[in-house]
């Protein structure tokens, strides 16, 4: 299956990147580590306060899916990487996860 972008990360800021990519007519799968986050968007069910499940109804209507399965990235044509970023105890942001 061929995808026009993945987007790793489900959270606070991929999960509305991702809505607006496929409002866009864009392929999108979102990608995350967390199997009931994957399962709850698959589902219809949103997990951020932002994003209502109209909204993720939405999303699927308009082509978009889920997956903790990385290989999907190899048949992507972009990847976004949306990972947190916290901040760290100096302030600056922890990085880590990137």
């Amino acid at each position: 299956m061929t995808v026009d972008v993945v987007v790793i990360g489900m959270g606070y800021v991929g999960l509305p990147l991702a809505q607006e990519a496929t409002r866009a007519g864009v392929k999108v799968v979102g990608l995350d580590i967390s199997a009931g986050v994957v399962d709850g968007l698959n589902r219809g069910v949103s997990h951020i306060d932002d994003l209502s499940e109209a909204d993720i109804a939405e999303m699927l209507e308009g082509g978009f899916t889920a997956t903790t399965d990385e290989s999907v990235l190899a048949d992507a044509d972009a990847a976004v990487i949306c990972v947190p970023t916290p901040l760290s105890e100096d302030g600056g942001p922890d990085l880590r996860a990137v």
